[in-house]
């Protein structure tokens, strides 16, 4: 897949805090107009990945495209084009929903009114817009950080657990505004989740990667979610058993036991590569 075609494009990216290494030579590509779904077990790097896609966390070597523009050398271009919400939104608490929209947005770039008010309404917020920032939900107030990257109509989303802390009524709404920006506003997606069906739901392309390696990408057939999906968990309940970090785990002391998780590893790489998905550009443990 060229560049030209590519949202986001990842070759290489290794990332380490101090003797702990979180990302090993993980690549990946993400299309133009997808709704992509960044999946992988609790650790795998999927924070971190999305941290270092913004420039918020060096890369000390690999290779990162936003949209065509290298980061970190030309960042201030491509954020121009790009929206984020990165772990939970902050605001003033005593501010409204609109003077808050309205005095960080205008902070970079003059904001029309009407944009303010489009995405508060894009969000589901209409009737919360004179509302202190400070009496609102978790889920309010995650949908406001999502109006807030939309004011300057970005061609790229990139949302980290998007849903995080909703009940099951918030994720439903979340979802239909997610779908309905990328309908409306024509905007590519890329969001991490750990909520499996929520995805399933959403995305039309996944990324999963596993202890900071990419296991698989692709688009996925809806037939095909559940199974892969099912693949996901079970690869995070063996990971949780093999030794970890240098620590041992409940086959730690046990190498027929460890020899054995590896194996199950490689038939679950196995079965997605011939299964689940068929069109991947790289697959790996």
């Amino acid at each position: 897949m060229s560049s030209q075609n590519n949202a986001i494009k990842v070759v290489s990216l290794s990332k380490s805090f101090g003797n702990k290494k979180i990302l090993d030579s993980l690549s990946f590509n993400v299309p133009n107009n997808a709704i992509a779904g960044f999946l992988g077990p609790n650790g795998a790097g999927k924070t971190t990945t999305l941290r270092m896609l913004l420039g918020l966390l060096p890369a000390p070597n690999g290779k990162i495209e936003l949209l065509g523009h290298k980061i970190p050398e030309e960042r201030a271009s491509a954020l121009e084009r790009i929206g984020a919400v990165v772990e939970n939104p902050s605001f003033i608490d005593t501010m409204t929903a609109f003077e808050n929209l309205y005095w960080f947005g205008s902070l970079y770039l003059p904001i029309e009114k009407k944009r303010i008010f489009e995405v508060i309404e894009m969000v589901g917020l209409k009737d919360s817009v004179n509302q202190k920032f400070g009496t609102f939900s978790s889920g309010m107030k995650q949908r406001l950080g999502v109006a807030f990257s939309l004011l300057h109509k970005p061609e790229l989303l990139i949302l980290d657990e998007p849903t995080s802390g909703m009940d099951p009524s918030g994720r439903y709404q979340m979802r239909e505004i997610l779908l309905n920006i990328h309908e409306k506003e024509k905007t590519s997606i890329f969001l991490s989740s750990h909520l499996l069906d929520e995805v399933q739901k959403l995305c039309n392309y996944v990324v999963i990667i596993n202890k900071g390696q990419m296991v698989t990408e692709g688009f996925v057939h809806a037939d095909r979610f559940v199974g892969l999906f099912g693949l996901v968990g079970l690869c995070e309940c063996v990971n949780n058993l093999m030794k970890k970090d240098g620590k041992e785990g409940r086959m730690g002391h046990d190498k027929e036991a460890d020899q054995l998780g590896v194996k199950i590893l490689e038939t679950i790489q196995k079965a997605v590569n011939e299964h689940y998905c068929p069109y991947s550009y790289n697959h790996r443990f």
